[in-house]
């Protein structure tokens, strides 16, 4: 039974009776030729019904190629096989040129997987939405695109981290994109950079993340990405000064790059120097960043700790947005708090609390924050726990962020961090080697 309609075979016909066969006829690999019967009809013949085996006849394979115009095609197989006559007269415009599609799509695949890396370098938003777009259609086009793998998964991993994007929604799907770039070329500076920001934010394995970065950066010392990735890793060590100095060099190398600069005001802030942050954020603004988490990030700069009430009057410019960010609610959430306007507090703590039941995995940290302005500890450490388990952001700023400063003198607070293991500094665990 013909795959395409009964076919009279013919003494005067050359029988082909596997896939390898017909590649080989045809010049091409088997996968492509199974590709071609589905997408443009190759005449395929099947005995006895869909599961049984396949065969061809090579004079069909001729005219099916006589009359999709394929030159290319035809020189191939007759290399092997004699020439095969083509009337030019009655040969219709080829469709798609065969031996030249697979080229041209994955040129267009790497044109538009380099047109999602520079938006990391260009972009003016923290939105990583557009560039995750640009890479699946890169790899719809070539799924063996190392690169656009890779830039897929980092781009889901670094947009859960600033968007509110939930964990179990991109993790699987950053993993898989890694994996499949890594069987592909596991050299390659982009794969190299997202498997390291996939160590450090799902995994926290510190010390892979940490060896992955460095390998990185020693192929390509200036890729942005990677300077930024190793950066919030000193930050997790509680290694600010260092963290600065890669910022900085990021920042250099892509100024105009909203991701780079929102990461350098979150460092002014966790090193204690709000007015820097303050700064940035400001020249942020001016040269066309605009993000709801820079809101945020300005109030947590505004907070005056001996002043909660005078807090809350520079904040008031941001009640006005219909649109805030969960962090922003958590600043306000906590200022209302340690201001004694407990009613307030609690009702920001009720909508972030449904929130999180509706599926925001994006609220834990801010939770925490209104927590610790309420002086309830063990609430405080409960919700930083799931912020760290949701692959948050801000888990990477415990060590050294202010807003925690009071919960560092609690034994729960220690053992907990104590527990999660944060990374040591190489220098510090020199010496601590040595000393041992």
């Amino acid at each position: 039974m013909s795959h395409f309609g009964p076919t009279v075979p013919s003494d005067s016909k050359a029988r082909l009776a596997s896939w390898k066969a017909i590649a080989d006829y045809l010049g091409r690999s088997p996968r492509t030729v199974q590709r071609w019967l589905s997408d443009y009809g190759l005449p395929i013949h099947r005995m006895g019904g869909a599961a049984g085996p396949i065969f061809a006849y090579t004079d069909e394979l001729d005219l099916w190629l006589r009359n999709r115009g394929h030159a290319g095609l035809t020189a191939v197989s007759s290399q092997a096989h004699g020439p095969v006559p083509v009337d030019s007269s009655v040969v219709p415009p080829p469709i798609f040129d065969f031996p030249h599609l697979p080229s041209l799509q994955a040129s267009r695949s790497a044109e538009l997987a380099a047109a999602a890396s520079s938006m990391w370098e260009t972009s003016s938003s923290t939105d990583f939405s557009a560039s995750v777009r640009l890479y699946r259609d890169a790899i719809n086009l070539d799924p063996s695109s190392a690169r656009a793998l890779a830039g897929l998964s980092f781009a889901l991993l670094a947009g859960g981290l600033l968007s509110n994007i939930n964990h179990s929604l991109y993790s699987a799907t950053a993993e898989d994109a890694l994996q499949r770039a890594v069987e592909i070329d596991p050299d390659a500076p982009p794969v190299r950079n997202a498997r390291a920001w996939l160590r450090m934010t799902i995994y926290h394995d510190w010390k892979a993340a940490r060896r992955s970065f460095d390998e990185a950066l020693t192929r390509n010392p200036l890729y942005g990405p990677s300077l930024v990735g190793r950066a919030l890793l000193h930050i997790a060590e509680n290694s600010l000064a260092e963290a600065s100095d890669l910022l900085l060099e990021a920042s250099t190398q892509c100024p105009l790059s909203a991701p780079t600069t929102l990461f350098r005001c979150w460092h002014a802030y966790l090193a204690g120097n709000s007015s820097s942050a303050l700064n940035l954020l400001a020249q942020a603004r001016l040269i066309g960043h605009a993000a709801p988490l820079m809101d945020a990030l300005e109030a947590l700069a505004l907070i005056d700790r001996d002043d909660p009430e005078g807090t809350l009057q520079r904040l008031r410019p941001f009640t006005d947005q219909t649109m805030q960010h969960p962090l922003l609610l958590g600043v306000l959430g906590h200022c209302h708090a340690a201001a004694g306007q407990t009613r307030e507090a609690q009702s920001i703590l009720s909508d972030l609390t449904h929130a999180r039941s509706l599926g925001r995995e994006d609220v834990s940290y801010p939770l925490a924050l209104i927590f610790v302005g309420l002086h309830d500890r063990p609430n405080a450490v409960r919700w930083l726990k799931q912020a760290y388990a949701d692959g948050s952001l801000w888990c990477l700023g415990f060590p050294s962020d202010p807003m925690l400063a009071s919960l560092r003198l609690d034994p729960l607070y220690q053992t907990y961090l104590n527990d999660l293991n944060y990374p040591v500094p190489e220098d510090s665990a020199a010496r601590l080697a040595s000393a041992s």
